[in-house]
């Protein structure tokens, strides 16, 4: 039994470990660099420059957090989500990348956000 539970434990500190740093808010993660990207990578042909879709089929992105912007993203990349456009777009990018674009989108719309996060300059 002792085995068990201390195979159990090594699992939960792994998965932790693995699923933790994709959760987590970026603290080094620049909006402004995000935004820049998300211009050049045509993000706001379908979500908008402010994060309001322009496209009825694409998800507002204003104000969501950045660990959910930042997940999804992830699984386009690794085939979990279907979109030959998205799939294309998050294989392209880093995970530094991914965490810049996913802080401009939540420094976007009404939601209460840090100001000098949402501010800051690389």
């Amino acid at each position: 039994m002792k085995r068990f539970i201390n195979l159990v434990a090594f699992v939960l500190v792994v998965q932790l470990g693995v699923i933790g740093p994709v959760l987590a808010q970026d603290d080094d993660a620049n909006p402004a660099w995000g935004g820049a990207l998300a211009e050049r990578n045509r993000c706001f042909e379908c979500h908008g420059a402010d994060g309001y879709a322009v496209d009825p089929e694409a998800p507002h992105l204003a104000g969501q957090s950045e660990s959910y912007i930042v997940r999804q993203l992830n699984y386009y990349r690794a085939g979990r989500r279907e979109h030959p456009f998205m799939e294309t777009f998050a294989g392209n990018l880093s995970d530094t990348d991914m965490a810049d674009v996913a802080a401009y989108f939540a420094c976007q719309g009404e939601r209460e956000r840090d100001t000098e996060r949402c501010t800051r300059q690389r």
